[in-house]
C-alpha cells in the first residue's frame, strides 16, 4: 500500500512532498537513528556526572553501577534494541565479547560490559530470536550480561540516548564518555585511558568536568552566574575548595567553597553574579583543596566559555517577513524580552511549541487551520515595548528548516532604519537571532500634549489631533517601516489638527515623526485599504 500510494500520487505536488517526507523518515528508521520520544535529539554530554542505579539481567543477577566504580572498574553499556540493524551488525562481531572475556571477570577483571535491551516494546522472545521483530537470537553466544523490560528502558531514557545503538564507557569517577564502535576490543580497552576517566588518587585532589550556564552571544550587560560540578577525586573527604574565574586573562572573582563530599562525590557550586559587558572569553581553576595545593592538577581548569556582544541594533520596531515553504503548518516564531522574560509577539501554529516533534511530517499541512499557509510571505511590525535586549525565535516542527529542500523559505528581520537583521531559511529545528530595541515613544509623552490619530488603522486620510500644551512649528515626516521618507510637511504656527493622505501608499504599518523645536515625537499610523 505504502509504495502504490507514492505511484498513484506522484503527480499531485502536494502528496509527493507529502511522501517525500514519509520516506525521509523512513530512512531514518532504516539507519536505526531513532529519536526517543522524551529525549528531542537530547545527548550525555561527557564527563556529565552519572547517579548510581541497579538493574537485573535476564539471568536475575544484580548489576549496582556504584558497586562496581568503587572497585576501579570501568563499565561499558551497549545501549540496543532487537529489531535494530546496526546494533545487530556489530553485535556479530563478537568484539563486545572480546572485551569481557580479555578485560572483564575473566581477563584482567578491569571492565564490566553490560548489554541495555532500551526499546520498551521488545520482550525476552525478541532477545532469543523468536518474533519477526527481531534481527536474530541476541543470546546464545554471549558471554556478558544482557538486561531486558524496564530496568533496560528507564535506563535508556535515563542516559538520554539519542540513536540505537549507543555506546557509553563510564569512569570509576563516575564521568560518563560516549565510546562507539571499535574495531576490536583494544579500541574500547584504550578508551578507559582518556583525560579525567581514572579512578580517585591523592589525598587532596578536585577537578572541574561540567559547566552550566550560558554560552554565546548577548547585549547590553549580562548578570553572569554559572554553575560549576567539583568533583572530588583524592581519597579523602573534601571540606573546602578555592575556585578562581578569569575574564579575558584576568582574575575577577575568587570563590571559597566549603562542605563535607566524599571520595569521587560532588558539589554543585553557583559562583556569585557578574556583569559582562563586553566579548568574553571565561575560564575557571581550581587553586586549593582541603586548604593545601591540589595533587593534580590536570583537571584544575575548564574553559574556555565564550560570551559574544550583539552589535545589532532593531530600533524602535522590527518588520518579520516570513515566507514559507511547502509546510506553513509547521513553523512558529517568537519574540522574547530578555527584561522579564516575556513573550513581545508570536506567530505561526502553536501546536509545533519548540519545534523538533514531527507532528506533520507524515500527514503535511492539509486541514490544518491554525498558523501560516505553504508557500506564501507573511509581514509582520512589531514595535519595541522597552529599551532592552530582545531574541527572536522561530521553530520547525520537522527539523528541516524553512529552505531549501521544500521550497525557498525564509525569514527576514528588517529594523527601524531598514538594516536587515536576519535574513535565512536555512536552520534545523530552531533559529535564534539577538539584538537590542528602543522604545517606541508616542506623541505627547515628552511634550505634555496628548495626540489622536483618526481613524487608525485608516484607508488613506487622517487627521492628527492634538490637545493639552499647545504645539505650533512642526515638522511633520512619514517613514515607511524600512526607514524610506514618504513625506514631509512643514506646519508653521500653533496646531490643533494635521491632515495627513496615505492613500498612494501600500497597506502596513508607517511611522509618523514631529520634530517641534529640537525635540522628536513618534507615533505609528497602520494603512488597510
Amino acid at each position: 500500500m505504502y509504495y502504490r500510494y507514492f505511484i498513484f500520487n506522484l503527480f499531485n505536488q502536494t502528496k509527493y512532498l507529502i511522501m517525500q517526507k514519509k520516506l525521509q523518515l523512513l530512512v531514518a528508521l532504516m539507519v536505526a537513528f531513532f529519536l526517543l520520544p522524551n529525549n528531542s535529539n537530547a545527548q550525555l554530554p561527557d564527563y556529565t556526572y552519572v547517579e548510581d542505579f541497579t538493574v537485573t539481567d535476564i539471568n536475575g543477577t544484580v548489576h549496582n553501577l556504584y558497586t562496581y566504580l568503587d572497585e576501579g572498574k570501568y563499565v561499558l553499556l551497549d545501549l540496543s534494541a532487537t529489531w535494530c540493524p546496526p546494533c545487530w551488525a556489530y553485535h556479530q562481531t563478537h568484539i563486545l565479547n572480546d572485551v569481557h572475556n580479555t578485560y572483564g571477570p575473566a581477563g584482567s577483571n578491569e571492565m564490566v560490559v553490560i548489554m541495555i535491551e532500551g526499546d520498551a516494546s521488545t520482550n525476552m522472545a525478541d532477545l532469543q530470536g523468536n518474533t519477526a521483530a527481531t534481527q536474530g537470537d541476541w543470546i546464545t553466544g554471549t558471554d556478558y550480561p544482557i538486561v531486558d523490560g524496564t530496568d533496560g528502558s528507564d535506563l535508556a531514557r535515563t542516559l538520554e540516548i539519542p540513536a540505537w545503538p549507543t555506546f557509553y564507557m563510564i569512569c570509576p569517577n563516575r564521568m560518563i564518555l560516549e565510546d562507539v564502535r571499535y574495531n576490536s576490543a583494544v579500541g574500547h580497552y584504550n578508551k578507559t585511558q582518556s583525560f579525567g576517566c581514572g579512578p580517585a588518587e591523592g589525598a587532596n585532589n578536585a577537578g572541574l568536568f561540567s559547566y552550566n550556564g550560558y554560552e554565546g552571544e548577548f547585549c547590553g550587560e549580562f548578570p553572569y552566574a554559572p554553575e560549576l560540578e567539583l568533583i572530588n577525586m583524592g581519597t579523602e573527604n573534601m571540606t573546602s575548595a578555592t575556585i578562581e574565574m578569569t575574564v579575558n586573562g584576568e582574575v575577577v572573582q575568587s570563590t571559597n567553597w566549603t562542605g563535607d563530599v566524599t571520595s569521587l562525590g560532588k558539589a554543585d557550586i553557583t559562583l556569585e553574579e557578574y556583569l559582562i559587558s563586553d566579548d568574553s572569553g571565561i575560564s575557571f581553576e581550581v587553586t586549593n583543596v582541603n586548604q593545601a595545593p591540589d595533587e593534580n592538577t590536570e583537571d584544575n581548569v575548564l574553559g574556555t566559555v565564550s560570551l559574544t556582544q550583539s552589535t545589532a541594533e532593531a530600533g524602535n520596531m522590527i518588520t518579520i517577513e516570513i515566507r514559507t515553504d511547502a509546510y506553513g503548518c509547521e513553523s512558529r516564531w517568537e519574540l522574547i524580552s530578555s527584561n522579564d522574560g516575556s513573550v513581545v509577539a508570536e506567530g505561526g501554529n502553536p501546536a509545533v511549541e519548540n519545534g523538533g516533534q514531527r507532528i506533520y511530517g507524515a500527514t503535511g499541512c492539509g486541514g490544518v487551520s491554525t498558523g501560516y499557509g505553504s508557500n506564501m510571505t507573511f509581514t509582520e511590525s512589531v514595535m519595541m515595548p522597552a529599551n532592552g535586549c530582545y531574541e527572536f525565535k522561530m521553530y520547525d516542527d520537522f527539523g528541516d528548516g524553512i529552505c531549501c529542500d521544500y521550497g525557498a523559505g525564509y525569514v527576514r528581520i528588517t529594523a527601524a532604519d531598514g538594516n536587515v537583521l536576519l535574513n535565512t531559511g536555512n536552520f534545523q529545528v530552531e533559529l535564534q537571532e539577538l539584538f537590542t530595541g528602543e522604545q517606541a515613544v508616542s506623541v505627547g509623552e515628552l511634550e505634555g500634549t496628548s495626540i489622536n490619530i483618526q481613524p487608525n488603522p485608516t484607508k488613506g486620510l487622517v487627521e492628527v489631533l492634538f490637545s493639552g500644551e499647545t504645539i505650533s512649528d512642526v515638522n511633520i515626516q512619514v517613514f515607511s517601516v524600512s526607514g524610506q521618507l514618504m513625506q514631509q510637511q512643514y506646519f508653521n504656527g500653533v496646531q490643533t489638527n494635521i491632515q495627513l493622505d496615505l492613500s498612494d501608499y501600500t497597506n502596513g504599518l508607517y511611522l509618523v515623526k514631529l520634530t517641534n523645536q529640537e525635540k522628536s515625537l513618534t507615533s505609528k499610523i497602520v494603512l488597510s485599504k
